[in-house]
């Protein structure tokens, strides 16, 4: 899956595991760098276990929270140009392959 970010706080707190410590405790830290192989490792969100994933909405749009162990989520939306859709409306996120990660445990 491809990831991009709502904020530089963002993309840094994922990709630097010191930074991730400046604004989380070791537990969530961890829990977090472990999610984020996940979802990169994945294909799709067909990938993800339907267990850790809330569907929410987000200043309007489809929001997706993948739960932490720790009680924190990841926070996304999809990231594609042209949304897949289902024929009932609504985001067909069994399709969506990049997403935009817009918060973290509260941080946007």
């Amino acid at each position: 899956m491809e990831l991009s970010f709502s904020t530089t706080l963002l993309r840094s707190i994922c990709e630097h595991e010191k930074i991730a410590h400046q604004h989380f405790d070791q537990e969530v830290a961890r829990e977090l760098r472990a999610r984020i192989a996940d979802m990169v490792a994945a294909e799709s969100l067909a990938d993800i276990p339907d267990l850790l994933l809330t569907s929410s909405i987000h200043k309007g749009q489809e929001c997706i929270l993948l739960q932490l162990p720790s009680g924190k989520s990841i926070n996304f939306i999809a990231g594609h140009t042209k949304l897949p859709i289902l024929k009932a409306g609504g985001v067909d996120w069994s399709k969506v392959y990049r997403v935009k990660i817009i918060e973290i445990g509260g941080l946007s």
